[in-house]
Parts: structure tokens; C-alpha cells; sequence
């Protein structure tokens, strides 16, 4: 696949979070998503294989595997990790930790990839950017004619597929009136703010609150 990012890889990957998040059993109300890594954030009163530790790693991880097996039509498997976040506040703190990880694979990756398109080796671009920070590294790319604050959104910020309401038109038939109601359902945002900005915080409330509203899968 293209390195750093595969847009193949990333489309495969966002069907199979969607494919999981709508199964029955499983009912988080955000998940976020960059590279090959996902966070699936699952609400509190939520007690999806009885809230057991050893269940939440196997099963989490083992259905994605078998999902993305299907989807992608090659052997993939992950492992996981559970992480307990009793407030919204703590789970807005870990998705903004996660997001800040993305963003430093991201330059990280291009300027990587970049210094092996120049002719070195994997082992000799290591090396070349074994001290280089942040500033150093997005001064190679420019030089290259990489700006990283015009690479797409979700190569620096992720990407994230979560709950959000919306209003719908409809017509009533016993009353004869035009009416709007609320429905629920799962979107893909490729255009995410960061998590610790105010818009971000909104975001993940927003989520919350939708996967609330939608109740129990038909």
C-alpha cells in the first residue's frame, strides 16, 4: 500500500469501524480513527460484555480483525487495550492525547518516507531523523514542497465515525400536517477540530448525547 497514508487502506478501515459500531452488541458512541489504530469510547451505562476487562480486549479486538479480514480480503488482526475514563472530561483529555499522537505519526511519516524517496535506505532514515523535532522536520518537508498544514485533515487529526442527530421532513397522515422529527445515525468526520478546542469538546458531547437518543439497535 502507498506510504505514508493509502486512501484504499483508510476507506477499508472506516467501513469496518461502521460495520462493528451497528452490530447489537457493541454500541459505542464514537470511535477515533488514524493510521491503523481505533479507540472505540463506550458510555458509561453501557453494559456491553458485562463491563469485563478480559471480554472487552478479546472480543473488541477479535470481531474488528474478523471484520476488516472480510472487508479487506487479506489476514488482519489487532490486539486491545482497555482504558477507563470516568468522566467526559477524562475521555475528551485521552481522544485529544490520541489525536496529538496522530498528528506526530503524521509529520513523522512523511518526512520518513520523504528522506527514503531521496535515496536512503529505511535504516539511514531512521538514523538522519533520530533528534529531529517538529520545527526541523516541517522545514525539511517545505523544503521538499510538503506543507503540513495543508495535508488533508485526517492525516493530521485523524478521523472520527460517530453518533450525530438530525431532523427529518415527514408528513403525518392522522393529522394531516407537516411535521419534523429527530433521527439518529452513524457519520464520518474527516474534518475533525481538535478535541481540546471548545468545537471539539462539543463534538464528542454531541455524540454522547445522539447515542442516547437512538436508544437500542433494531
Amino acid at each position: 500500500m502507498k506510504k505514508p497514508y493509502d486512501e484504499r487502506f483508510r476507506a477499508l478501515m472506516s467501513r469496518a469501524i461502521r460495520t462493528y459500531m451497528l452490530r447489537r452488541d457493541c454500541l459505542p458512541f464514537i470511535a477515533f480513527a488514524f493510521s491503523d489504530e481505533v479507540s472505540f469510547v463506550f458510555r458509561s451505562d453501557d453494559g456491553v460484555y458485562s463491563r469485563r476487562i478480559e471480554k472487552l480486549d478479546s472480543l473488541v479486538a477479535s470481531a474488528l480483525s474478523a471484520i476488516l479480514t472480510r472487508t479487506m480480503r487479506r489476514v488482519a488482526f489487532f490486539d486491545a487495550r482497555a482504558v477507563v475514563l470516568p468522566r467526559l472530561r477524562d475521555v475528551i483529555r485521552y481522544l485529544a492525547e490520541r489525536q496529538n499522537e496522530a498528528r506526530r505519526d503524521c509529520i513523522n511519516g512523511y518526512t520518513f518516507y520523504t528522506l527514503v524517496q531521496s535515496g536512503l535506505t529505511h535504516e539511514q532514515a531512521g538514523e538522519a531523523m533520530r533528534n529531529w523535532k517538529f520545527p526541523r522536520m516541517s522545514r525539511y518537508l517545505r523544503e521538499n514542497k510538503i506543507i503540513f498544514g495543508k495535508l488533508p485533515s485526517w492525516q493530521r487529526r485523524g478521523e472520527a465515525i460517530h453518533w450525530k442527530a438530525y431532523r427529518k421532513s415527514g408528513f403525518n397522515p392522522v393529522t394531516r400536517k407537516r411535521s419534523v422529527a429527530v433521527r439518529y445515525g452513524l457519520v464520518r468526520n474527516d474534518g475533525l477540530p481538535y478535541f481540546a478546542s471548545e468545537s471539539g469538546r462539543r463534538l464528542v458531547q454531541k455524540a454522547l448525547e445522539a447515542r442516547r437518543g437512538a436508544g437500542a439497535p433494531r
